[in-house]
């Protein structure tokens, strides 16, 4: 007897390292199964009882085999074949001979590398008596089949037989006792799964039937769950960042990277430019958090059905200091019936260049895990998740930080992905991507190890480098996970470090993760001005402001400026407390002697010398002023006078006569308390405007030529 198995298939590269995320993708039948590349007709095994064995099959995701029970022998062994119409197949030829005993019965085992769902197999070519039973199994669990997980379809050309389906997981051919004829000879098996292994027996029913029996695999796929990390990175508003989506996956040969989609609640419309290899680059002019799901597509497998993972930016407005905390994913791995701690502010932080830190105590969760229960330490801001008895796969939480800035504080929100295994699981650890900021020209420090976790408890040991990116630092990271980055003076902007961790198992496994820095471009004031007033009193002015957030400060100066020049000096100093906030004033004694109206700006200084100026504030002082056109309605030829009024500390003005249409036809110079002439024998009939310009403020008058 033969058996014939056409086979496309779509596979992916099983994962060592448990990475924690699960995006499903269907594997659908559109692929050469001679993902080898073996030679055609090339048969193995062949005249030998020994299984024969076609393995690494689409990239290592399964292995199919094949053997014959006593003493029988393989006719041709098992060979990749070509066909004109189906194209290339497996072809496999136990010897010729009747099945008057189960000698001659062949078996044919698929094995998966891990569990699939939403398993479908298309048989077709079953003719005459041709008899096949399909068992599959969970591991080592057996799955019930009944007659729910078949479906009839339409016949294949050139085929012609009548098959049933009875007893549960056996198909049979048509002249077997009990069974209930159809006129089909194309069968599809669909199993919900998980799915581990499938095993197929085949022969003929009829004992004295000699002929061979043909059976065709048209179509195959499943859902496998790819797992793999999410990725993150930070920039600061209007500046490109770059990245690489690929850097912590562990990806089949051939794996490209698809066009990105934005994730409902972006704010703004930008989207990443990503290349076929996973490297990306990123600008834009609105600071928020931006998420973006791209399309991971191992091997030959093509959108739709491609995974999709998470790629989360966070961009920030370098010189505000209320942005949002950089909140970022954390991931973690535990054995079934086992409660994990994940250190949730690892890798998050304040999101502005100032001395603002988070508030462990604010951690809450927003969305508690489907699969287990999670609490969090007031203390310390840990989550401790504890998974369901007896639950294994992936489950999910969404948590909620506040940083201590005053008088609001300001919150983000992040995802916390636990994987769960089965007790018997093969050794595993897992990488999380760690994130920090650092002012201008400043060294920063951490440890990368603090958020990476190891299931079975084994050592984490990094790989040390020395790594030096021309025109922006050097990272120095020690095997104990313990980093430093000192940044080329004057850079400032995103920088990425990828990192490689390995446990102590048996055997060891690795993972990846990458260290995302971001330098802010200047070293801003440790401070925030929470309010600025000026109250204007019977001639002096009163200057009231209050602090939050002081780190380092030294003192605050006054300036002020006439409303006409615009040019600031310097009018008195207030020494700045040593506590976090604060409330401070200043009174300007007889203003009004100075300038009628003008500005007042708060200069705050730092211990080292840094400083930044507050906004302005337009102050009248409360001085009167008082303007005179006599006549302001003449004939053509008629002098005006202009008098101006004030003290004498308010001296000078300038007067402009401006014509209807805007030009500037004579300008006079005085001093307060004096006339001053316009001449209008050269003006025609019509309005003109006289504009007096004085420290006090900017005054108009109505000048009419008959």
């Amino acid at each position: 007897m033969k058996k014939v198995f056409f086979a496309f298939f779509l596979l992916f590269l099983a994962l060592k390292a448990a990475f924690s995320q699960c995006t499903p993708a269907t594997v659908r039948g559109t692929a050469t199964v001679n993902t080898p590349n073996y030679a055609l007709n090339t048969a193995f095994n062949s005249g030998n009882a020994a299984p024969a064995t076609i393995s690494n099959l689409s990239s290592g995701m399964f292995s199919f085999s094949g053997s014959v029970a006593g003493t029988a022998r393989w006719g041709n062994g098992i060979r990749i074949q070509n066909d004109p119409t189906v194209g290339d197949y497996i072809y496999v030829q136990p010897q010729s001979t009747n099945n008057t005993t189960t000698a001659n019965i062949a078996t044919y085992t698929l094995q998966f590398n891990e569990a699939v769902t939403n398993f479908s197999l298309r048989c077709a070519g079953l003719n005459n008596q041709d008899q096949l039973r399909i068992t599959a199994f969970n591991g080592a669990t057996a799955i019930t089949l009944s007659n729910a997980n078949f479906t009839d379809n339409v016949a294949d050309p050139g085929n012609s037989g009548t098959i049933v389906i009875s007893g549960g997981n056996v198909l049979t051919g048509n002249n077997t006792a009990g069974g209930t004829s159809v006129n089909t000879n194309r069968i599809t098996l669909t199993i919900p799964g998980p799915v581990t292994r499938i095993v197929m027996t085949s022969g003929k029913a009829d004992a004295n039937n000699t002929s061979t029996v043909t059976l065709g695999f048209t179509s195959l796929s499943y859902t496998r769950c790819v797992k793999v990390p999410p990725d993150i990175n930070a920039s600061f508003v209007n500046m490109p960042v770059t990245g690489n989506v690929g850097t912590n996956d562990i990806k089949a040969t051939g794996t490209t990277y698809g066009t990105p989609t934005a994730q409902p609640g972006n704010p703004g419309p930008a989207l990443p430019s990503i290349n076929a290899d996973g490297t990306y680059t990123f600008t834009a002019a609105v600071a928020g958090v931006y998420k973006f799901s791209v399309p991971m597509c191992p091997g030959s497998v093509v959108s739709p059905d491609c995974p999709l993972i998470d790629l989360v930016i966070r961009i920030s407005d370098a010189s505000a200091s209320n942005n949002k905390p950089f909140a970022n994913t954390d991931m973690a791995t535990t054995l079934v019936n086992t409660a994990v701690t994940l250190p949730t502010l690892a890798n998050d932080k304040a999101g502005s260049n100032n001395a603002v830190t988070l508030n462990p105590a604010s951690v809450v969760i927003l969305t508690q895990p489907q699969h287990g229960t999670a609490s969090v330490n007031s203390t310390t801001g840990e989550i401790t998740y504890t998974p369901g008895a007896g639950y294994t796969g992936y489950d999910r939480l969404t948590y909620e930080v506040s940083d201590r800035s005053l008088p609001t504080a300001q919150t983000a929100t992040a995802d916390q992905i636990i994987t769960i295994l089965p007790a018997a699981s093969e050794n595993s650890t897992v990488a999380s991507d760690d994130y920090n900021s650092t002012p201008l020209n400043t060294t920063v420090s951490g440890n990368v190890r603090t958020n990476d976790i190891d299931p079975e408890n084994n050592t984490q040991t990094i790989t040390t480098q020395t790594t030096t990116i021309t025109g922006k630092g050097t990272l120095t990271l020690a095997s104990n996970g313990d980093y430093t980055f000192v940044p080329v003076s004057g850079f400032n902007g995103p920088v990425n470090f990828p990192y490689q961790v390995c446990d102590n198992g048996a055997p060891s496994v690795c993972a990846a993760a990458t260290l995302y820095l971001l330098v802010f471009p200047s070293s801003s004031l440790p401070l925030d001005l929470l309010s600025f007033q000026a109250v204007s009193d019977n001639g002096d002015v009163k200057l009231i402001w209050t602090t939050a957030n002081q780190d380092n400060v030294n003192r605050f100066e006054l300036e002020r400026a006439p409303l006409s020049s615009g040019s600031y000096s310097v009018i008195g100093t207030v020494p700045a407390n040593t506590e976090r906030s604060g409330t401070y004033s200043f009174t300007d004694l007889q203003a009004s002697r100075f300038m009628d109206r003008g500005y007042y700006r708060l200069k705050m200084v730092d211990n080292d010398g840094r400083f930044r100026y507050s906004r302005t504030i337009l102050v009248n002082t409360g001085g009167s002023v008082t303007t005179t056109l006599q006549p302001n309605v003449v004939p053509a030829g008629q002098p005006v006078m202009l008098y101006v009024s004030g003290t004498q500390n308010q001296r000078g003005y300038r007067a402009d006569l401006i014509s209807a249409t805007g030009q500037l036809l004579q300008t006079v110079k005085g001093v307060a308390g004096s006339y001053q002439r316009f001449d209008t024998y050269s003006l025609k009939k019509g309005v003109y405007i006289i504009r007096i310009i004085r420290p006090a403020g900017v005054v108009t008058e109505k000048l009419v030529v008959q």
